[in-house]
Order: structure tokens, then C-alpha cells, then sequence
């Protein structure tokens, strides 16, 4: 996690560098700055966390992290998601990477049914193989 800092900073400049108005469409919509508060609450759990041995938090933290950064990136650089570099015309936005209304509504349902039976299953099975798991003494890795 200490090589994430720098790495994160480089990743941000060379992002500027790309879509400089990726900060202020985050600045122009002030609920997009709660996006930028998970990911910076995140990074610090991370190191609280890990600091004071606490693995699940940290491990959450670390989601709540990745989560921000995505959720950031996404909405300062809407709507035009995908630049292109030909012309502007072909540029993937929003509104033209969006399947049709009907298409949407039947996922909907089919990721409403899909996720509560994935996490129906995720929920049986960390209360069925609860706790860390020891390695044997007798396999020796």
C-alpha cells in the first residue's frame, strides 16, 4: 500500500494531462465531491486499519477506496466517457452507450433476480466456512 501513493499521484497527473477537465466538472457538481471523499476516506482506513490489525476493515476500506476512484473518474469525465482522438463526433458518451429503454428494463430485473441469489449464496457460504482457515502442520506450506 506505501507504493500506492506515488503511483496514485503519477496515475492522477497523467490523467489531467489527458482530460484536463476532470476536475472541474468534479468541482462544477458538488455531490460528485462525496465520490472523491470515499476514496480519500479509504486510503486513510487502509492504513489505520492495517496499523491497528484490523483486516476486515482495512479490506473494506480498501473497497470503499477502488469504489471513489471509479465512481470519481466516471463522473468528472461525464458525459463523454471515451474521447476520440479522429474526431469528436465518434466520441463514446453517455447517451450513445446506453442500450435501449426495453433492453434496460429487462436488466434490471434480471440484475435484481441475479444479484440477490449471488448474494444469498455469498451470505451461506463465509457463514458455512466461517473464521481464517489454518494450513495443516504435516503439508509444510
Amino acid at each position: 500500500w506505501l507504493a500506492l501513493l506515488p503511483l496514485w499521484a503519477l496515475v492522477s497527473l497523467a490523467t489531467v494531462r489527458v482530460r484536463p477537465e476532470i476536475f472541474t466538472h468534479l468541482l462544477a457538481r458538488p455531490w460528485f465531491l462525496g465520490f472523491v471523499v470515499l476514496m480519500l476516506a479509504g486510503v486513510v482506513g487502509v492504513f489505520l486499519f492495517l496499523r491497528a490489525g484490523r483486516e476486515l476493515a482495512a479490506f473494506l476500506s480498501s473497497s470503499s477506496f477502488l469504489l471513489g476512484l471509479l465512481a470519481a473518474t466516471m463522473a468528472g469525465i461525464y458525459p463523454v466517457w471515451l474521447r476520440s482522438t479522429i474526431d469528436p463526433v465518434h466520441s463514446l458518451t453517455a447517451a450513445n452507450a446506453a442500450a435501449g429503454g426495453y433492453g434496460l428494463q429487462v436488466a434490471l430485473v434480471w440484475w435484481t433476480v441475479g444479484i440477490a441469489l449471488a448474494g444469498g449464496y455469498f451470505v451461506y457460504l463465509f457463514r458455512s466456512v466461517r473464521g481464517k482457515v489454518a494450513g495443516a502442520e504435516e503439508h509444510g506450506y
